[in-house]
């Protein structure tokens, strides 16, 4: 037996054992493993908690036996690699490609990503990938949020109103506990039998979540009555000295007052991340459930399409916290099938894809987004989508290629843009750089339809000679798919703005009526971002995200002991090395030491667009930002490393070292990017290892 902390540094031995015979098989039982000791840490730091004994059932024994699971399963594959290496001789080495002259750094780069075709998939492959994926939907959905929060409410709005509560026997009130809906505001008076009194005010930050003030009555009926302006509870728990509920039943109570005390299984143990919201959820995640209720949408500085798909959670499973952000959790992982298609069309390698969706998953900025119901999400999601598509159109076959079917990747890239920009701005800005792809492909293939004019081949020469006028159709196509489509998804996003003014407006309610709708909040937002001046706690330039000097914290709370806390900022695994690999790339291809390449002029046009315009922004900005440059500065690193690999096949255990290194730092950091609570002697030791402060510390 050992403590489950000392099961993170031997998994070290795995690798060593790698290095010593270069086996790739050992690499399976190593991510079965490090899957395995991510469940046993969870289940000993947060499951066994006295602090959480409820959880304590159904999701301790899940974790437990899938734990077990994989320890049995990866005891099983050691041991018949072990038995295949030591008994039999038979290594399964990394496969190697051509050998290339040491001193030709251009012959590294530019095999495999100009000199060989895409692989075939494998259906070994697509098991491979799919059983990735699910492994880390269980991480990225385990302690996501509540499904059981309170759902009605009292709707008090004429001041005066007032009911009683009794108590079984006097009792002391230590703290009173509130989930408030929303509302614009007002004044609660709790006022004890011997006169004794305490005031709430409903303020904006108290929705969906549990507030808690310091009460300290003796009593046996406690009277509840609203003094000033009108409020939305949306449960009311009063909690004792012990922590535990009160039981209460209500007297007096008349129209929607007993709705405030009619979902007493809902008080949690405590207040936190998992039963309420944190940070800009009280933007989005609110906005979403007013879209739902056709109320007045408060969150009007981004289009509404990523509220819309966030509200769809809510629609399913309720104004819970894992309502509001499945949705978001869900495209994250969507997002890992969607990744290793994109870089293994751009490194033409299998292994190099699965390494760069290991580093992708297993960066925090990937993992914290994608939990919180904020809408950053949905945009670098339709992002990756649109440069996936746009890499397809630029390296068909198209000579050979019939018109028409070149056009299908280059409208569903369109139609990927129009739903990214009616989520977030910031696919424009990713947008200008498809568009740059896309005149560079045009020019290029117009060069080359003049060497292919003479072409043997008459049906090549014919579509040579015929591409000046194909040009002309492919522009007259792509002012549809990426001008007049993307606007009617974009307009039509903001139809429960259209509806709900139609419900409010007298008289009928027009397509004209419509359009200024629509203008206005363009007008708005533009306004909004464009003037600007607030400041922030944990806002951080441009120059400082790459290496994670600012992280942003998004939730911290302590107690008995127990910390908990969500940083957002980059694995520096996957952000640090990832950076200095983009700058070593390009900066060799400015000394032409690394020849062109669709893929590479891709990767460094997604960099520039995601990236570039926030440095001419002068608005407080934060880490988040780069989360759209992620993806495209850690494909640069692997075109990098599988360019020099390709010249030096020995190194080839690198990248699994890297994708190994990024794991390691997830699993020790994951409760400062997840809120998993830890004992403060715990957080102290995660501050000093490379990246905990800037969870701990920050």
């Amino acid at each position: 037996f050992m403590h489950e902390r000392y099961l993170i540094p031997s998994l070290l031995l795995l690798p060593f054992a790698y290095l010593s015979c270069r086996d790739r098989r050992i690499w399976i039982p190593f991510l079965i493993y490090s899957a395995s000791v991510f469940l046993n840490v969870t289940a000993a730091m947060y499951i066994v908690d006295p602090a959480h004994r409820a959880a304590r059932g159904l999701l301790y024994s899940i974790m437990t036996a899938s734990g077990g699971a994989l320890t049995t399963i990866g005891t099983l594959v050691l041991g018949y690699v072990s038995w295949s290496v030591l008994w039999r001789g038979n290594v399964c080495a990394v496969t190697a490609g051509p050998r290339q002259e040491r001193g030709d750094v251009r012959k590294w780069i530019t095999l495999g990503n100009t000199e060989r075709s895409v692989p075939a998939w494998t259906g070994k492959e697509k098991i491979l990938l799919a059983a990735f994926t699910c492994v880390y939907a269980l991480i990225q959905l385990m302690n996501l949020g509540s499904l059981k929060t309170p759902q009605t409410f009292w709707d008090g709005t004429e001041p005066g109103e007032s009911f009683n509560v009794r108590l079984d026997g006097r009792s002391h009130i230590d703290e009173i506990w509130i989930n408030g809906n929303i509302a614009d505001g007002g004044t609660l008076l709790f006022l004890s039998d011997a006169g004794a009194q305490q005031v709430y005010t409903q303020k904006y930050d108290d929705m969906f979540r549990w507030h808690s003030i310091h009460c300290g009555m003796d009593t046996d009926v406690l009277t509840i009555s609203l003094h000033t302006g009108s409020v939305r509870i949306n449960e009311i728990a009063l909690i004792d000295e012990s922590g535990s509920p009160i039981p209460v039943r209500l007297e007096s109570a008349s129209g929607t007052q007993s709705l405030a005390f009619d979902e007493q299984d809902t008080i949690p143990d405590a207040p936190s991340y998992f039963n309420g919201m944190y940070l800009d959820e009280l933007y989005h995640g609110r906005t979403a459930y007013e879209h739902l209720h056709n109320l007045a949408p408060y969150e009007n500085s981004h289009p509404p399409l990523g509220k819309l798909i966030l509200s769809i959670g809510i629609a399913v499973f309720g104004m819970t916290p894992f309502g509001w952000r499945i949705s978001g959790a869900l495209i994250g992982i969507f997002m890992l099938p969607v990744s290793y298609v994109l870089a293994r069309k751009l490194m033409r390698s299998r292994s190099f894809a699965m390494a760069g969706t290991i580093l992708f998953a297993f960066d925090f900025m990937h993992f914290t987004q994608t939990r919180i119901a904020t809408i950053d999400v949905y945009a670098v999601f339709f992002i990756l989508l649109m440069y996936e598509r746009m890499y397809t159109y630029m390296t068909l076959d198209y000579f050979r290629t019939p018109l028409r079917r070149s056009w299908v990747s280059l409208g569903m890239c369109g139609v990927f843009f129009g739903l990214g920009t009616a989520c977030k701005w910031i696919c424009i800005y990713a947008g200008g750089g498809l568009a740059v792809l896309f005149f560079t492909t045009l020019v290029c293939r117009y060069r080359r339809s003049l060497e292919l004019c003479g072409n043997r081949d008459k049906e090549i020469r014919r579509r040579a000679e015929k591409y000046p006028r194909e040009a002309i159709e492919t522009l007259l196509f792509c002012c549809v798919f990426f001008l007049l489509i993307p606007f009617l998804i974009y307009f039509c996003s903001y139809a429960p703005y259209y509806r709900y003014e139609a419900s409010v407006v007298t008289g009928p309610y027009s397509f004209s009526d419509c359009f200024r709708t629509f203008w206005r909040y363009q007008d708005f937002m533009y306004s909004y971002h464009a003037n600007l001046k607030a400041t922030h706690a944990y806002q951080s330039a441009w120059y400082e995200w790459p290496f994670t000097v600012r992280p942003m914290w998004y939730y911290y709370s302590s107690g008995a002991d127990r910390i908990s806390t969500m940083s957002a900022s980059g694995n520096p695994a996957v952000w640090w090395v990832s950076s200095i690999g983009a700058a070593v790339l390009f900066g060799m291809r400015a000394a032409k030491r690394v020849d062109r390449d669709p893929a590479l002029l891709l990767i460094g046009i997604g960099i520039l667009a995601n990236y570039l315009p926030w440095v001419l922004v002068s608005r407080c900005t934060f880490i988040y930002h780069f989360f759209a440059t992620v993806p495209f500065i850690l494909l640069s690193t692997l075109y990098l490393l599988r360019g020099i690999e390709a010249g030096r096949p020995s190194i080839s255990w690198i990248k699994w070292v890297w994708a190994g290194a990024a794991l390691m730092m997830f699993l020790v950091l994951y409760p400062g990017i997840s809120g998993l609570p830890v004992s403060a002697s715990w957080a102290a030791f995660l501050k000093m290892l490379p990246g905990g402060r800037i969870m701990y510390g920050a």
